[in-house]
């Protein structure tokens, strides 16, 4: 699928169900400097309860960095080389989001690990449609789960 594209998931469950999605994937950035950064522009929050987990591996440190009228900023110092951030119920929006950070001293390579997690109902007859954005994947593949499905999806430019 093209990068940018909406992810349509559609099927049929027991009526008026919840059901979790977990969307995964892997990020490798350069580090330069010491330091990393990788810009999620323009991410789509559509709807609530939702979760989103990001680690960042082989660092000191992390900040999170969301752009609202002005800037939240959330820092983590680094256990064992990770980092880790985690949100619940972001409000739906739109978002620019930031990750940087300070590298391990002998690091080429930082590593983020994303789980953005979210629930999608059912209707009265048990058929669900959802559209995901793809605009803040990297090119590459994605897991997606839903309940306990898994798929993999290729994100192209």
């Amino acid at each position: 699928m093209k990068k940018g594209e909406d992810l349509i998931i559609s099927g049929k469950t027991k009526p008026e169900r919840s059901i979790k999605m977990d969307v995964n994937f892997e990020i490798p950035l350069t580090v330069k400097d010491l330091k990393y950064e990788h810009l999620f522009d323009d991410v789509a929050i559509n709807s609530i309860p939702n979760e989103f987990h990001v680690e960042a591996h082989n660092v000191k440190n992390m900040t999170f960095t969301v752009k609202m009228l002005i800037p939240f900023k959330q820092y983590r110092e680094a256990k064992d080389g990770i980092a880790t951030y985690i949100d619940k119920d972001v409000p739906t929006g739109s978002y620019d989001i930031i990750i940087s950070g300070d590298a391990n001293e002998n690091a080429d390579e930082v590593i983020l690990k994303i789980k953005a997690s979210q629930t999608i109902a059912s209707d009265k007859n048990g058929d669900f449609v959802y559209e995901y954005p793809t605009k803040p994947f990297p090119n590459g593949t994605v897991d997606l789960f839903l309940g306990q499905d898994k798929k993999e999806i290729r994100i192209i430019l």
